[in-house]
């Protein structure tokens, strides 16, 4: 399941990303699919986000790996960045 394009500019908004206009991301922001990516500035965005809502850093991190589980099981398959991208979008829009 690939995101449009609308999808993937508010989701790194989300996340505090900017579209980027000197080039460092081709397409103005970071990348959906690359898991270095979305752990660099994504999954820091999720961390604090349930750390805001009272939970601990510990339980943040085990609910993400059991969304991103999930995910990969249920939705996406083998395809570990684009399951991070949609579990960590299903979070924000809670």
């Amino acid at each position: 399941m690939k995101p449009t394009q609308g999808q993937i500019k508010e989701f790194w908004e989300r996340c505090g990303i900017k579209e980027n206009h000197c080039d460092m991301w081709a397409k103005g922001y970071p990348c959906y699919d690359s898991l270095d990516d979305l752990f660099k500035y994504a999954v820091p965005f999720y961390i604090r986000h349930y750390e805001d809502k009272g939970m601990h850093t510990a339980s943040a991190w085990q609910q993400l790996f059991a969304e991103w589980l999930n995910m990969m099981v249920e939705h996406i398959g083998n395809y570990p960045a684009p399951a991070l991208f949609w579990a960590i979008w299903e979070a924000i829009h809670e």
